[in-house]
Parts: structure tokens; sequence; C-alpha cells
């Protein structure tokens, strides 16, 4: 059904197979996966899962943590600080991993970043709590999703997590 074995997939349901997906992409090149974090429960969901993705196999994960501009008032401090508790869980588990903040519109800074690392996954936690803000303006996940080039996985606070195709990419998903 997909082009690529990393297309589409529910963790719930498949997470072993995923990761053999990503353990055999893997073999072929390193697997890295950029994570966004915002320091929420959702964005530490998707740290987790990046972890378990990459138990045992090669590969390293990229935390980005997105502030709006460099010349706000503290505002690396504040990235840094939200970065803290993701670096944490990935220190606990010995993966490899480089945490950075960076400046922009958080969409757009993140597919950047995802160019910039060479990432072959991006993870995002997904909030259910700004329904009003996605109804205005769309959530950042969203935007991501649709302009990513790579697949993406949307990470709820309970674990579930659900991998989305790239736009545009060979083996887009078709409507059902």
């Amino acid at each position: 059904m997909y082009a690529d074995a990393l297309a589409y997939y529910d963790v719930n349901d498949n997470l072993k197979e995923l990761a053999g997906a990503l353990a055999r992409k893997a073999r072929a090149g390193r697997a890295r996966i950029l994570v966004g974090v915002d320091g929420s429960p959702a964005s530490l969901g998707a740290v987790e899962h990046a972890r378990e993705l990459l138990h045992g196999g090669a590969g390293d994960v990229r935390l980005a943590n997105v502030q709006p501009a460099p010349a706000a008032r503290d505002a690396r401090e504040a990235g840094e600080r939200a970065l803290l508790p993701a670096m944490a869980l990935l220190d606990a588990a010995q993966v490899p991993y480089r945490a950075e903040v960076v400046f922009g519109e958080p969409a757009e800074a993140l597919l950047r970043h995802a160019v910039l690392t060479r990432s072959t996954l991006i993870a995002l936690g997904k909030s259910n709590r700004h329904a009003v803000l996605e109804l205005l303006g769309g959530s950042v996940a969203r935007r991501v999703m649709a302009r990513a080039r790579l697949p993406v996985t949307l990470v709820e606070r309970t674990l579930r997590a659900t991998t989305f195709p790239p736009r545009g990419a060979a083996g887009e998903a078709r409507a059902a």
C-alpha cells in the first residue's frame, strides 16, 4: 500500500513491526529522529517514543525547542530549561542525542531543522488542550504534517502514536 515501510503505523498495534522497519532502515544508514520539545507531557511522550524506537538500534535523537526570536529576553535559557526533562529521559536510557534551541516560527523552524540534521522521522507531541487555537490557525503539528517530506509521528500524552506519510511523496495515502 505504501512505498516506504515507515509510511504509516499505529504504534499501539505495530510497535514491534515499526521497530523492525526502523532497524532495517538504520542498517542502511543511521536513523535520526527529530523530536520537537516544548516541555509538555505530550512532547515528553514523543521523546519516550523515540527512545523506544531506537532501543538497541543504530541511530540518534535530535531534540529541538523552538523559541520565537533570539532577541527575546531569556529565550535561549527558556528553551534550555524546556529541554532538560527530555535530556534526562534519554540520558537514563543511554540513547545518543543532541539538544538544541532553534529560533523562528515553530513549524518552519522544525522543518528547517529536520533538513539540516538529515532526520529520517519527526516526532511531535499532540495536545488536545488547544482546540480553539487549532480552529483559528491550525496546530504546529498539523502545519508540520502538511509540509514535511519525511514521516511525522504524533504522540499523545498516553503514548498513543500515529505516523503519517509525507505529503506528495510516492506512495501517498489515498483517501478511503
